[in-house]
């Protein structure tokens, strides 16, 4: 495989698409959407536990169209933009993330730390998640004023 510099770091990965393995969790960050990348995406997902976007990553799992018919949110200054793109997603406003199933999203950057307790919390339950939050420092919003579990 090639080596790929990404802001002065070397990376060279350990698979491509071709042979990758499958993921019981894919987290989607704010990236571009790339037709190997989405088509992946769309693929991997069927079989993953949780596919899960982070701020503007809801854009790219939008137009994968694995939140057609379900709740999704994103950071909230792309709102609009979001809900005139993608009229098939259900957009909610205000939470620091919504679950919908097996697709979840977040709102802006810190509040894919909630989300990610969220998927602690499916793996290992509500203590492991709040031994997490605590271990970072991390005060867990209460349910349901800031998150939204569908």
């Amino acid at each position: 495989m090639e080596a790929v510099y990404l802001g002065g770091l070397k990376v060279l990965p350990d698979y491509i698409f071709a042979n990758a393995p499958q993921p019981n969790v894919i987290v989607v960050p704010a990236t571009k959407a790339l037709p190997e990348s989405l088509a992946w995406v769309k693929t991997a997902s069927k079989r993953a536990d949780i596919t899960m976007s982070i701020c503007t990553g809801a854009f790219f799992m939008a137009k994968a169209g694995l939140f057609d018919g379900q709740f999704a949110t994103t950071h909230h200054g792309y709102y609009d933009i979001f809900a005139k793109w993608y009229p098939k997603v259900k957009l909610v406003r205000g939470p620091r993330f919504v679950e919908d199933r097996n697709v979840a999203s977040s709102g802006g950057e810190t509040s894919d730390i909630e989300l990610g307790l969220r998927v602690v919390e499916r793996y290992f339950g509500t203590a492991a998640a709040n031994s997490s939050a605590e271990n970072m420092e991390h005060v867990r919003t209460e349910r349901p004023s800031r998150w939204a579990i569908i």
